[in-house]
């Protein structure tokens, strides 16, 4: 029996997709009683060959176990026995294993459960279990045994590699529709971003240390400082910067921010500004969600949401110039809502950090940056 998931990722694998509706797999996973966790699972779809190179699903580093719950698309629902093989991996070595075949039902979400268990049987040591194997006395890594005269380009990958040693990230999802700018920062950098600011003791980096999704995240930090800048460009400010223009009456910014240990007295993570004036979202004194407005003299609106630590959590801030209201959800839910003291006119996003007054070291991450013309949501 499969437990209810904890979790569910969407992963973009590289199967042919058809025409239409998409054809997707939800892929329920769980683990049997003692077998050893694992910290990462890997996935691979197989058809006339191998369809996709694996995709690597990093579990502890995301704050993740099992059971959860996979969604694999799009897919080719044509693509002859079709089978799905889930390696769990625990530092590096694997320790458990699911495999089954599984028929595709066109521009339909199909369903199947797995339970991963010890390592299953693989007599040609070609990383394929034999129950899927479409030769099992032939090691054949890429599955072409029993279609090597089907001919065509299935996407295959180097017939020399193993499963177990071909591993990639999946690719982040695209942007939300309707978004004016997003960065998932899988490239690996802020190149996405119009430039960046970091005061003399902070710094915002990409890098692979947290990622929420794929392999990397923004990474911004501070070390203990003094009273500083309300604004972003203080000594403990990190943050990339992107410039709108032009700037819709409604903006809305959303992004996942994992907050690393607790936070200092004042924290902001996300802003939306003039340049000079402006809004921004992230921890209060009383350790809880709070929006600042950046004039120097409105006070902060403090919401009753607190900051969770060691976690990722969904954040959108949006700005209504029509309606004049500011608005701050948390994971999806209403955390704040208030009348502006001033009107602004947005022509910058700042992802990253600030704190202010005087605290310890922060650090944040962020990944999923997206920014639109009306709220985008969380997943």
């Amino acid at each position: 029996m499969i437990s209810s998931p904890r979790w569910v990722l969407l992963l973009g694998l590289a199967a042919l997709a058809g025409c239409g509706a998409p054809t997707s797999l939800s892929l329920s996973l769980s683990l049997d009683p003692g077998v050893p966790a694992p910290d990462t699972l890997v996935v691979s779809l197989y058809g006339a060959g191998r369809l996709s190179a694996p995709a690597i699903v990093p579990l502890s580093s995301a704050g993740k176990s099992l059971p959860g719950t996979l969604v694999l698309g799009p897919l080719d629902a044509s693509a002859p026995d079709f089978r799905v093989q889930v390696d769990g991996l625990l530092g590096g070595a694997l320790v458990a294993q699911a495999a089954a075949r599984q028929a595709l039902a066109r521009s339909q979400q199909n369903r199947l459960a797995l339970t991963l268990g010890p390592p299953l049987a693989d007599s040609d040591g070609d990383g394929v279990p034999d129950a899927i194997d479409d030769c099992p006395t032939k090691s054949d890594p890429d599955q072409r045994c029993a279609s090597a005269d089907l001919g065509g380009d299935l996407g295959l990958v180097d017939a020399t590699k193993d499963a177990s040693f071909d591993l990639a990230f999946p690719p982040g999802p695209p942007c939300p529709n309707g978004a004016i700018f997003c960065d998932d920062f899988e490239t690996g950098d802020l190149s996405h971003w119009n430039g960046k600011v970091g005061g003399s003791l902070a710094s915002v980096t990409v890098d692979a240390t947290q990622p929420y999704r794929g392999k990397d995240a923004l990474d911004a930090r501070s070390t203990p400082f003094g009273f500083g800048d309300l604004g972003l460009g203080g000594a403990g400010s990190a943050a990339a910067t992107q410039g709108i223009s032009p700037s819709p009456a409604t903006l809305w910014v959303r992004a996942y921010v994992y907050q690393a240990g607790a936070p200092p007295p004042f924290e902001m993570v996300l802003a939306l500004s003039s340049g000079t004036l402006g809004f921004a979202a992230g921890a209060g004194q009383a350790g809880t969600w709070a929006v600042t407005q950046d004039d120097r003299a409105s006070p902060d609106e403090i919401s009753p949401v607190p900051i969770a630590l060691d976690h990722w959590t969904c954040v959108e801030l949006g700005l209504d110039e029509t309606s004049h209201l500011v608005s701050l959800y948390i994971d999806g839910q209403k955390a704040l809502a208030f009348a502006p003291a001033r009107s602004t006119l947005i022509r910058k996003l700042e992802a990253g950090l600030v704190s202010v007054p005087s605290g310890p070291a922060a650090q944040v991450y962020l990944d999923d940056v997206a920014l639109a013309a009306s709220r985008i949501g969380c997943e």
